[in-house]
């Protein structure tokens, strides 16, 4: 079987993968290091090609992971991805947050796109790569997971609230700005449908918003407190889906680096840190997570 990993991971290297193609080492001989504890792996087979065979090893080895996600886990729950190319915001201009604030008229505009929005997102359900996330919480290998996503879909697939930290808020229901109650989306599309009535507070009156942070609003006090804390203390930060390419959010991959920390990148495009990444991976997060943690 050592042979075998080891003959794999030879024409991986004859093949001259670089940085720009779908997989990235650090070191390219660092995945001979692998053939030392195959043994050790749990159910390992032959046809796990070698990057997933070093990511389940990372894995592995490691004692407290902290998992980061961003909209590429969730598109194949049929969720879009809003800042990619063809994405919402390439067709229409966010709402600035003290928009939202001073204009009625601009909070009918983002209540109108929250209705659309949500046809996305109300019939999403978790995909291969949201229940490998699950089943590495469920292990107690990972304590949080830290994600840019609104969609609520790792709740959904069985994480506790206490180990999610949502950096973008939740766009499953909506809050009062004044005095943070919740409230339910049902009833304010039905009577948004009905006569374009905006929301308002039941207890006080104020305005109420989608619990999601808007472009020009202050990130979450707690959740960035909790992420920066997570990353500290994590020897193995793994990135799922995101592009880094949106602070402070992107930081906290090189946070974790920078204080010893193994980093993993898995997206289908580059990003600017796959070159301080010990691995990164430009394929599909299911397959991959799926096969290093044997979910299906």
């Amino acid at each position: 079987m050592h042979f075998v990993l080891a003959t794999i991971a030879l024409l991986h290297k004859a093949c001259g993968f670089s940085q720009f193609s779908e997989y990235r080492i650090s070191l390219a001989d660092d995945i001979f290091s692998i053939k030392h504890v195959v043994s050790s792996f749990r159910n390992y087979n032959l046809e796990m090609d070698p990057y997933t065979a070093k990511l389940h090893y990372l894995i592995q080895s490691s004692r407290r992971i902290t998992i980061f996600t961003g909209a590429g886990i969730s598109t194949k729950s049929g969720i879009p991805d809003f800042r990619s190319p063809n994405g919402l915001w390439s067709k229409l201009k966010p709402i600035q947050y003290q928009d939202f604030v001073a204009s009625s008229e601009m909070r009918k505009e983002a209540w109108r796109r929250k209705i659309v929005i949500d046809e996305d997102m109300r019939n999403a359900l978790p995909n291969r790569g949201h229940r490998a996330v699950a089943e590495l919480v469920k292990s107690g290998k990972c304590q949080n997971v830290i994600t840019q996503n609104i969609d609520g879909l790792h709740q959904v697939s069985g994480i506790l609230e206490k180990n999610i930290i949502e950096l973008h808020g939740n766009g499953t229901y909506a809050t009062c700005l004044e005095c943070g109650l919740r409230h339910e989306l049902g009833p304010i599309f039905e009577a948004f449908d009905r006569d374009n009535t905006l929301p308002v507070c039941r207890r006080c009156n104020g305005i109420v918003k989608a619990a999601t942070i808007s472009f020009g609003q202050s990130m979450p006090e707690e959740a960035m407190r909790r992420s920066e804390e997570s990353s500290l203390e994590c020897d193995l930060f793994i990135v799922l889906g995101s592009s880094l390419v949106v602070f402070p959010a992107a930081a906290f991959p090189k946070i974790a680096k920078s204080n010893g920390a193994l980093l993993v990148i898995v997206n289908h495009e580059e990003t600017d840190q796959d070159g301080i990444a010990d691995l990164a991976l430009h394929r599909e997060i299911g397959q991959v997570l799926g096969d290093a943690t044997n979910v299906d």
